[in-house]
């Protein structure tokens, strides 16, 4: 069997070393954390680890500067990973307190966990989403044209333990038609902008989505040198017209706190998902062009800040685990 270090994916619970220092109980708890989502799976984190605490530090080497100029994807991706951290603390019996965005003198600080002598356990984080973690993956494809129950939808919208955020699910087609003209507009404006489909490349070229090496370069080519925008936007069309409920979190704010804030949130609603069969894919595009941000942005005002759109629902075929980096890469 693959140790963790060989696959990062191939997690046992039973490997955790209940009786060994904190500092390694607190790595193997990071081990979860790793295999949190991420603006085009750039993995933007690294961490530091002593016996009392653990830092997650914002990687700005990672950072998708021209589809992300403001960095709300990088803080979104750091407060997911923050909450596999937490939840598998929890699992683990282990208590913290959490700062985020401490403002310190180190801006790469994203978020500072002190850790306590005591367990702790959340409401709104039940022990399935643990369990959850190493099954959690994004689904590109097409949904299947299956409704999402209520009690399903009041199971994820339990996931909201944040007062300063907002959770919208929605089935509304007339909604979700409004959605579509937007999202096909951010496909166009993004693409026709040389950088942007640079930056995509070479994603794609470093293996970021996972896939054969020679297709990952031929993708690569193509997005960089080929009108490839067309065909984007139709999948991104199909897609999100295939799912049964698009989802938006949002909130009082676009603070660093609460992006991260809401990383955490999606991250939560992403494993309740999983453990209910669905899935979830972020919609991005609605908010990394100026002019169809602020658009998007007044047809959902009465929510406050857009942070990250999605769409959900259940898949007929199973998508694929995408690469991360081992934890001893991100390790400071």
């Amino acid at each position: 069997m693959a140790t963790p270090s060989e696959d990062p994916w191939a997690l046992r619970d039973a490997d955790y070393p209940a009786r060994g220092p904190r500092e390694e109980q607190l790595k193997f708890a990071l081990r979860y954390a790793v295999l949190a989502p991420s603006n085009r799976n750039t993995q933007p984190w690294r961490f530091a680890v002593s016996r009392d605490q653990v830092t997650i530090h914002a990687d700005f080497s990672r950072w998708q500067r021209t589809s992300d100029p403001h960095k709300r994807e990088l803080y979104i991706s750091l407060g997911c990973a923050l909450e596999n951290l937490l939840v598998a603390l929890e699992h683990f019996g282990i208590g913290y307190i959490v700062t985020r965005a401490p403002g310190a003198e180190d801006e790469t600080i994203a978020a500072q966990i002190a850790i306590l002598d005591r367990p702790a356990a959340s409401p709104y984080r039940s022990a399935n989403l643990f369990e959850a973690i190493v099954r959690r993956h994004t689904h590109h494809g097409l949904y299947q044209k299956r409704a999402v129950g209520a009690g399903a939808l009041k199971k994820l919208m339990d996931c909201k333990a944040e007062q300063d955020l907002n959770l919208l699910l929605t089935p509304d087609r007339a909604i979700k038609r409004a959605v579509d003209g937007l999202m096909l507009e951010g496909d166009a404006r993004a693409f026709a902008n040389p950088r942007y489909r640079k930056e995509l490349a070479e994603c794609i070229g470093e293996g970021s989505f996972g896939g054969p090496w020679l297709l990952s370069l031929a993708q690569e080519f193509a997005v960089a040198h080929l009108g490839v925008s067309r065909a984007v936007a139709r999948g991104d069309h199909a897609a999100l017209m295939s799912s049964s409920v698009f989802g938006l979190i949002s909130g009082h704010s676009a603070s660093e706190e609460a992006r991260i804030k809401a990383g955490q949130l999606l991250e939560r609603v992403y494993l309740a998902a999983t453990t209910l069969g669905l899935f979830l894919q972020p919609i991005s595009q609605l908010l990394e062009v100026q002019t169809v941000r602020l658009k998007f942005s007044r047809l959902f005002r009465a929510g406050g800040v857009p942070l990250m759109p999605f769409r959900l629902g259940y898949a007929g075929t199973p998508g694929h685990l995408t690469p991360r980096r081992p934890l001893e890469d991100v390790l400071r």
